[in-house]
């Protein structure tokens, strides 16, 4: 089954390493609330929107598809 989802946690690794600042400090930056922070960096949105990509796509300097993977089906 193929898998689509978000790379937010996976960028935060990148951008900070082990020395990422709070989901607080980072809801501050990107502009959500903490719970939203934490739903997009545990990959929990189901829908994300236009607005909220355009948001972390600001916060991360990168192009808004760079936010998301996707993994297809590997079938015979």
């Amino acid at each position: 089954m193929s898998e689509i989802g978000l790379r937010i946690d996976e960028l935060l690794t990148e951008k900070y390493g082990d020395d990422r600042p709070s989901m607080e400090e980072i809801a501050l930056q990107v502009g959500m609330t903490y719970k939203t922070v934490s739903l997009w960096i545990k990959n929990r949105v189901d829908r994300p929107d236009l607005e909220s990509l355009k948001k972390w796509a600001e916060f991360f300097d990168v192009h808004p598809g760079e936010l998301i993977f996707y993994k297809a089906d590997k079938t015979d």
